[in-house]
C-alpha cells in the first residue's frame, strides 16, 4: 500500500492498463482515458486519498462506501480543486467513518460547497444526477452496504460522467 504514495504509481498503472487494452483490440491506440471514477469501501480509502493527492491522473468521482476513517484534507483539497469533481459518502452508525464523515460535513459547509446530505431511504436518481457532493446516512451495516440495497449501481448508473456513446 505504501507504493500509493509515491508520485505517479497510479498514472503508471492507468497507461499499463491502457496498453493492455489496445493490445486485445478492447480500444484503439488513438483512444484516451475519459472520466475515472474511484470507488472504495472500508480501508480503500487511504489509496484513493493517496491516488487523488500522488496520482497525476485526473479523477472525476469518488464514491466512498462507509470509508471516510481518515485522510479529509486529500478529499477536501481534490473536492475544491474543480467544481466539476463530485464526491458521494455513504456512511453508517457503527462502521468507524460516523465522526470524521460529520467532520468533513462542516468542511464542505464552510468551504460554502453545495451539498446535500439524506437517508438512504430518500436518495433517488435525481439526487445522485444532480448533486455534486452528496453524504448519505444508511442504516444498514458497514458490510452490506454496497449490495443491500445495490447502491453502488445506483450510483454508477446515475453518473452524469458515464454516459452511453451514440
Amino acid at each position: 500500500m505504501e507504493s500509493w504514495n509515491k508520485k505517479n504509481t497510479f498514472h503508471s498503472l492507468v497507461n499499463e492498463v491502457m496498453h493492455k487494452l489496445v493490445s486485445v483490440h478492447l480500444i484503439k491506440p488513438k483512444d484516451r482515458i475519459g472520466n475515472l471514477i474511484l470507488a472504495g469501501h472500508s480501508g480503500g480509502y487511504r489509496v484513493m486519498a493517496h491516488i487523488l493527492e500522488n496520482g497525476n491522473v485526473p479523477v472525476s468521482e469518488v464514491i466512498l462506501f462507509d470509508a471516510l476513517f481518515a485522510n479529509r484534507d486529500e478529499f477536501m483539497n481534490w473536492l475544491t480543486a474543480s467544481k466539476h469533481h463530485r464526491f458521494i459518502d455513504l456512511y453508517t452508525d457503527h462502521g468507524g467513518t460516523l465522526d470524521e464523515t460529520k467532520l468533513m460535513m462542516k468542511q464542505v459547509n464552510d468551504a460554502n460547497l453545495p451539498e446535500d446530505s439524506l437517508e438512504e431511504a430518500n436518495v433517488t436518481p435525481s439526487v445522485i444526477r444532480n448533486h455534486r457532493i452528496v453524504f448519505i446516512h444508511t442504516p444498514h451495516e458497514h458490510n452490506f452496504i454496497i449490495q443491500h440495497p445495490d447502491n453502488f449501481k445506483l450510483f454508477i448508473r446515475n453518473s452524469p460522467f458515464l454516459k452511453k456513446r451514440k
